[in-house]
């Protein structure tokens, strides 16, 4: 049975530390695996009375397909390096199991957006990586990978970015 884990995505350094500390857990394991590398995206909804103006619904449909696939691309990228440090372990562990890499990208907000893409994902747990804030920015930005620990059924992993 293959075991899936999720890893949530945002395009940083805390992000590609949770993706390679996920890889070396899963490659120390037993049996096949699947990183699912998830990106989730929020578009500003348009303040009311607004959506229905003159070119503006149009251009947030363009910004909105602009950032899928911006958001497919750079992911990619991520989970194709994640894939090359994967094989770089597997070569020097070759009884190593095999682990799939694949992708996904949401426009949800962000940490509703990271559980729900684990659930369809039937994902066994997440790992999210975690930018540290603290005082004042903590308290205004809140912290996504807390919101995650709080609202996922499966275990969270919560990795600071100099792993």
């Amino acid at each position: 049975m293959t075991r899936t884990w999720l890893v949530a995505h945002d395009f940083s350094p805390c992000a590609d530390a949770a993706a390679r500390l996920a890889a070396r857990d899963l490659l120390a394991g037993m049996g096949p695996a699947t990183i699912v590398l998830c990106h989730v995206y929020t578009i500003m909804p348009l303040p009311l009375g607004l959506d229905g103006a003159a070119g503006v619904g149009a251009g947030l449909v363009e910004l909105e397909r602009a950032v899928s696939t911006e958001s497919h691309k750079r992911l990619e990228a991520a989970a194709a390096a994640l894939r090359a440090d994967i094989a770089a372990l597997r070569s020097e562990r070759p009884t190593s199991p095999e682990v799939t890499v694949v992708s996904a990208v949401r426009q949800d907000a962000p940490a509703e957006g990271v559980v729900a893409e684990a659930a369809a994902r039937g994902a066994e747990r997440i790992y999210v990586g975690t930018h540290g804030r603290t005082g004042v920015t903590h308290l205004l930005l809140g912290s996504v990978a807390e919101r995650i620990a709080r609202l996922a059924k499966a275990p969270v992993t919560i990795v600071k970015a100099d792993r």
